[in-house]
Order: C-alpha cells, then structure tokens, then sequence
C-alpha cells in the first residue's frame, strides 16, 4: 500500500514539473517568436494595403471583419477584448515596453488584413456605361436596269419615258456620298456572237455600262447618254445580271438594291414567270418601277415584282421622289441617338456601385482605428505607458486612419473623373454621328 503511495507521488511530482516545462517552453516560444520577430507596423497607406491581418482578428473574425455591426461588436467584447488584455500584460512582462513596440505589437495583434483586396477592387473599377455604338452603318450599292423597249420613247410630259428615267437616276446618283456605289445595266441591242454559232438575242444580252463605284459625273452621264431604246427586254437577264454584280458583297456588310424601270412586262420569249421565280427567292431590297403604265401592266409588274416592292410612277419628280425614299428608307439613322445616350440615373448608379465598394474600406478602416484605440485605452488604464506616450499613441493610429481616408477618396476622385470623360466622349460621338447622317 505504501509503495503504491509513492509511485502515485511520484507521478504526480513528474506532471508538475512537464507542465511546468511546458509553461516556460511556451513563454520562451511567446518572448522569441511572439515579440522578437513582431514587424515593424506599416506606416503608408501602400504597406497599410498590404500588411498581413493581425493574429487575433485572424483568430476571432475569420471571414467577419466586416459582418454586420451587432455580430461584430458582440465578438469583440466576449472573445477578443479579453484575449487583447492577456496578450498585452504579458507582453509588458516580456520587455521593457515603448511607444513604438506598443504600435508594432498591437498592429500585429489587431491590423485589418481586407485592404489589400479591397483597394485592387477600387483601383481597377470601370465605370458600365451603355454601349456607345451605333449599328455600324454598311455600304451601300445600288444596281439600275432601265428598261430599253421602244415604248420607252414614248414621251411622259415634254420628254420621252427614257430621258425622264435618265435623269432621275442622274440626279439621284449625284446626292450620293462617296463611299456608296452604283453599277448601270443596258441592254445591248446588235446580236452578239457566241462561239460563231450561237446567237444571244438582244433582250438577253445584258451590259455593265457603269462598273461598281462611286458617282463620277462626266462617266456616269456618258454611260447614260449612248443607251438608246432597242426591241425587247429581259426582266431575267438583268435580275441575273444584277446579283451577279452584287454576288460578292454580303448583306452582313452591304445594303444591295436592284432598281428596274420599266413601262410594261418582259416580252422578251415570256419571260414573266422566270422573272417572277427569280424575284420571289430574291432580296427584298429589289425595286421595281413602272413609268405610267395602264392597269394591265401595273399587274403584271404588281405580280413580277413579288417579295420586292412595286411603285407606278407618273411623272419625274415621282420618280426621283420614290427611288430617294426606298434609298433612304434602308439606313437605321436614329438607332444610335436613341439607345447611346448615358442618363443621370446611369452615371448615378454607377457612381453607387464604387462607393459601395469604398464603404467596405472604410469600414475596414474604421474598425481597425477603433481596435487600436481599445489597446491603447488598456494599456493607459494599466499605467504601462506615460500620458504623452499615450497622446501620440492615439495621435498615430487617428492620423493613420485619415491618410487611409484621403487616399480612399483620391481614388474616388480619378474614378468620378474618368465617368465624365466617359460621358463627354459618349456626347461627342453622338454629335459627331449627327453631323454626319442627319
């Protein structure tokens, strides 16, 4: 019985004396790694954005250094308030204690570890605006076939239906800006050879007397002035003809439009129905016009013309009037005034989104400030600093938290600026549109 007193004692007196090792090994890992290897506490915003989160906002606000206020303050005062006082006086105890290794120690202890992450989000913000483009505004090109049938010579007024469709395409061609095309189709009349044996009848032999290009004048005229009326002529021939010119511009790039002047129907070996096939499978951008034809032939054109569009015209300035408007009429001109223009509750609301950003940081910043300031209250209310120690100390940390505060709003300064430049680009590209396509 005594000798298993003794081994109980001794047992006993053995966990003593590990558990006293254990304390001083503790201690003497708190004085070497804890105190000796504290870093120098940041003191730019620059180093303040990229110091490490201290050990225990770590410890007791992984993940809710920035949760909601109560949750917040109630996690301060039950857990990290008391830890932040042990570590402090045991600090004390350690070291002879400074103003500096107080700053150091409680920056260690209780710095904010969101800025980093935050301040990229800041400085990287774009501000969202709508897109500032109109649907680009493609090329245009315009193919004309005037009917060359003698009845063309028929005269409409004072002047024959093939002088007043001339002039009519003349006088639109001339409004045209540069970088829209025109290509002119004529119907050759003298029988053309083909492989010395076969002959292409005159209403099928169709010419590019204007060859897919800008308006020039003196050419243009002189294309038109040598075409004179013939025999026959062929809608299908020169519906072939034309999107075989325009075969090689895409309508994802091009606005392609046939327009056909005529006075009456193919007669060309009653070609009515092929001219019809052709039109019906074809663009809608295909215009055909009659010159003052009777009710008969306005049918039959009604009927050529298919999914294209008809229009009987009666005198020049209904001519030059519909081929204008068909013309125009393919343009999307308002699109982009209407749908680029960046309002007040845009710019607003993007101006919302960064500060709702920013308040993250300060909030950050605010709550870091304000931990400090309880270490510092602590280690005032245990005398382990003089008053003036105590002054500057809090001195610091409130000038810290301004120059976070300043820099923060620098920031939101550029970004405010860089919307405006936005806008006023955005006003500027509007205005510019304007000038040139209304």
């Amino acid at each position: 019985m005594k000798r298993k007193t003794l081994l109980v004692s001794f047992f006993i007196f053995i966990l003593f004396i590990q558990t006293a090792c254990g304390k001083k090994e503790e201690t003497d890992a708190h004085s070497s790694t804890n105190i000796e290897n504290i870093p120098q506490a940041a003191e730019t915003v620059e180093d303040m954005n990229n110091q490490k989160q201290g050990i225990l906002v770590k410890k007791y606000l992984r993940g809710r250094e920035l949760a909601q206020t109560l949750k917040y303050d109630e996690i301060i005062e039950s857990d990290l308030e008391p830890s932040l006082h042990k570590k402090i006086d045991s600090f004390a105890q350690l070291q002879k204690s400074s103003e500096q290794s107080f700053y150091n120690y409680l920056v260690y202890l209780l710095g904010s570890g969101e800025y980093g992450e935050i301040e990229k989000e800041l400085e990287t913000f774009e501000p969202v605006f709508p897109e500032v483009t109109a649907d680009q505004k493609k090329k245009k090109n315009a193919v004309f076939l005037i009917d060359g049938s003698q009845s063309m010579e028929e005269t409409l007024g004072n002047q024959t239906k093939l002088s007043l469709a001339k002039k009519a395409i003349i006088d639109f061609a001339a409004a045209l800006p540069n970088d829209e095309s025109l290509t002119l189709l004529t119907y050759e009349n003298p029988i053309e050879e083909r492989e010395e044996t076969q002959k292409v009848p005159a209403c099928r032999n169709i010419q590019v007397a204007y060859d897919h290009k800008s308006y020039e004048p003196g050419e243009f005229a002189s294309s038109l002035a040598e075409y004179r009326e013939g025999d026959d002529t062929s809608f299908t021939a020169g519906l072939q003809k034309a999107e075989e010119v325009l075969s090689s511009y895409s309508d994802k790039q091009y606005e392609n439009s046939i327009y056909i002047i005529s006075d009456g129907i193919d007669i060309c070996e009653n070609e009515g129905e092929e001219s019809k096939s052709i039109l019906s499978n074809g663009s809608e951008d295909i215009h055909i016009i009659g010159l003052d034809v009777d009710q008969e032939e306005e049918a039959a054109l009604q009927q050529v013309a298919a999914k294209g569009t008809y229009k009987t015209v009666a005198t020049e300035e209904e001519l030059q009037t519909y081929i204008k408007e068909e013309w125009e009429q393919e343009t999307p001109e308002k699109t982009f005034v209407q749908e680029a223009s960046i309002s007040d509750e845009e710019q607003l609301s993007e101006q919302r989104r960064f500060d709702s950003i920013k308040e993250s940081y300060d909030k950050a910043s605010l709550r870091e400030r304000d931990r400090l300031l309880l270490g510092v209250k602590y280690i005032e209310e245990q005398k382990l600093l003089s008053s003036n120690e105590i002054k500057r100390l809090e001195k610091r940390i409130l000038n810290q938290y301004k120059s976070r505060k300043e820099a923060v709003w620098e920031i939101r300064d550029q970004k405010l600026a860089l919307m405006k430049a936005k806008i006023k680009e955005n006003n500027k590209m509007i205005q510019e549109w304007k000038d040139k396509w209304q």
